[in-house]
């Protein structure tokens, strides 16, 4: 018996719980790479801290990488 290998019209976006998971990892990402940037631009403007510091937090937010 022969099984069919086509894809489902919609995909995996018909399914709920992907969708739910995709969007769940999309906003994790969001949030990482808007951290990314603003951490840094928040030390700079709001702190003064100077640009060893600011090197040093850029430093800790990617060391568990």
């Amino acid at each position: 018996m022969p099984t069919s290998t086509r894809a489902a019209p919609g995909g995996l976006l018909r399914l709920r719980d992907f969708r739910l998971l995709l969007a769940g990892a999309t906003a994790g990402q969001v949030g990482a790479q808007v951290t990314l940037v603003a951490l840094p631009l928040v030390a700079v403007l709001e702190l003064r801290a100077p640009a060893f510091q600011v090197g040093l937090l850029t430093a800790a937010e990617t060391a568990a990488f």
